[in-house]
């Protein structure tokens, strides 16, 4: 398991109420070559490190690139917490299956390079110190998040799975000031990726020219006005933009039937998952 923390935080199982609860420690002294902590406590009874189930979220940023016409990149930042815990998790992911390609903590050797279903592949991290395997109820922890409806999640996913393979996807900073579970914010790269190309189409994240707005509701989506830059965010259409029922008639009035593209199912069901619309 990886330590995700500076200081190691130890915890005391409470059987009665079946949780662990934070000891009283003293001393706390982490040897990372043989893994051991030593420590000195007044309490006699079951014992373990313990980490917050929640670490990673709300995300810092998440986005999804074309690598090649049949495989995508899934990079994901979770929030920061210091040198010892900031870390960038990439995912490659490639017809039915997907592979962890960072970080490269030690503790994740196991996963590296080995093609999982995306559902494997996420319990194996959570096993590992990286959880991203949350529910609605974890969000009554978290004042800042808003839980996004099924329908949503689910209609949005799908449609970010089918043109994954020639458009880049990426998280919006503004997405977590929404206040509407029916509601979500995300960038989309303003070019395709070329046909011929043989690189991995990244799109710096940073270039609000590179990338449009999508407003995305549960019965429509439309590009919209604001950048990610703004400080004040304006939800309308972009000039000439009409609102469509998803992404696939949105692209189609602007490209034509050539907007069509397959639908990969192990993107969709790793976003399923990973939830970035609720998270990040």
């Amino acid at each position: 398991v990886a330590l995700r923390t500076r200081t190691p935080l130890i915890g005391k199982w409470n059987a009665a109420q079946r949780r662990w609860d934070p000891c009283g420690t003293a001393n706390i002294v982490f040897d990372s070559v043989v893994r051991r902590v030593s420590f000195l406590t007044s309490d006699l009874t079951t014992m373990g490190i313990i980490q917050d189930k929640d670490f990673d979220v709300p995300f810092e940023q998440w986005n999804i690139y074309p690598v090649d016409s049949d495989e995508v990149m899934l990079v994901l930042e979770g929030r920061r917490r210091g040198e010892n815990s900031d870390r960038e998790l990439r995912i490659s992911i490639k017809d039915s299956q997907c592979k962890l390609v960072s970080p490269d903590d030690k503790e994740l050797g196991h996963l590296r390079g080995q093609w999982l279903s995306p559902a494997t592949l996420l319990r194996q991290l959570a096993k590992a110190g990286y959880n991203f395997l949350l529910t609605n109820a974890d969000a009554e922890f978290i004042p800042t998040i808003l839980p996004k409806s099924d329908a949503l999640e689910q209609k949005g996913y799908r449609d970010i799975a089918m043109f994954c393979s020639i458009h880049a996807f990426a998280s919006s900073r503004h997405n977590k000031n929404g206040e509407d579970k029916d509601l979500a914010l995300f960038r989309m790269s303003a070019e395709q990726r070329p046909l011929d190309a043989d690189d991995a189409f990244m799109v710096d994240v940073d270039e609000d020219d590179k990338w449009r707005s999508v407003r995305y509701e549960t019965g429509r989506c439309v590009f919209a006005q604001w950048k990610e830059n703004d400080e004040e965010l304006n939800m309308g259409n972009a000039p000439g933009k009409e609102t469509h029922l998803n992404l696939y008639m949105m692209l189609a009035s602007d490209y034509g039937a050539e907007a069509v593209k397959y639908l990969q199912q192990s993107v969709m069901q790793m976003l399923s998952l990973l939830r970035p619309f609720t998270w990040g």
